[in-house]
C-alpha cells in the first residue's frame, strides 16, 4: 500500500516480532514511527530503508539482544531514538553509527546491559541528551566517554551499578547536568 503523506505511525502494543526488509512500504513522509511495545527481537538490515525522512523511531520494550546498528545506519535524518527496555548487553563501538543528527537517545532500563565501549558514540557529534538510567548491572563508564560529543549538555545516570566516577568521564565544561 501507498500512503505517501503519513507523518506518523503508532504500530506500539502490538505482537510483531521482525522487522523484515519488506516489512515497512515506502513512506517518504514518515516523520514519527513507534513500535514500542512489541516483541520485536530481529531487524533486517534494509528494515527501515524506506524511510528517508524519519526523525523520530521507538523501539523501547522488545525483545532486541543486539542493536541493529545496520538497520539503524540507513536512517540518516533520526533525530530521536529511544531504545530503552530491551535485552542489549554490550553497547559496541559505533552502535549508533551514522546517525549524525541524533540528538537525544534513551539506553534505560537495559537490565542485561553490563559494558559499554568508549566509541559506542562517537558518530553522533550532534547528541544533546542522553538518558542511561536503571542498567542495574552497568559497573563502570569507559574513560572519556562522551568527550566526541561537542554538543552534549544533558546526560541522566540514575540508578545504574557504578562504583566510581570521575571528572574525565565527561566533557564537564559543557555539562548542564549530570
Amino acid at each position: 500500500f501507498y500512503v505517501i503523506q503519513l507523518e506518523f505511525l503508532d504500530l506500539s502494543e502490538n505482537l510483531i516480532q521482525i522487522v523484515s526488509k519488506h516489512g515497512i512500504p515506502y513512506l517518504k513522509e514518515l516523520r514519527h514511527l513507534d513500535m514500542n511495545s512489541n516483541i520485536i527481537g530481529n531487524i533486517d538490515q534494509l528494515g527501515f530503508h524506506n524511510l528517508p525522512s524519519l526523525r523520530h523511531l521507538d523501539l523501547s520494550d522488545n525483545n532486541m539482544t543486539n542493536i541493529p546498528t545496520s538497520a539503524l545506519s540507513k536512517l540518516s535524518n533520526l533525530t530521536h531514538l529511544y531504545m530503552s527496555g530491551n535485552f542489549f548487553q554490550n553497547v559496541t563501538s559505533l552502535s549508533f553509527q551514522s546517525l549524525f543528527h541524533l540528538r537525544h537517545l534513551h539506553l534505560s532500563r537495559l537490565y542485561d546491559l553490563e559494558k559499554i565501549d568508549s566509541r559506542a558514540f562517537v558518530d553522533n557529534i550532534n547528541l544533546q541528551k542522553i538518558w542511561m538510567n536503571e542498567n542495574v548491572k552497568v559497573r563502570e563508564v569507559p574513560p572519556r566517554l562522551f568527550h566526541g560529543n561537542p554538543k552534549l549538555t544533558h546526560i541522566y545516570m540514575r540508578n545504574n551499578a557504578l562504583e566510581t566516577l570521575e571528572a574525565s568521564h565527561f566533557p564537564i565544561d559543557r555539562l548542564q547536568e549530570l
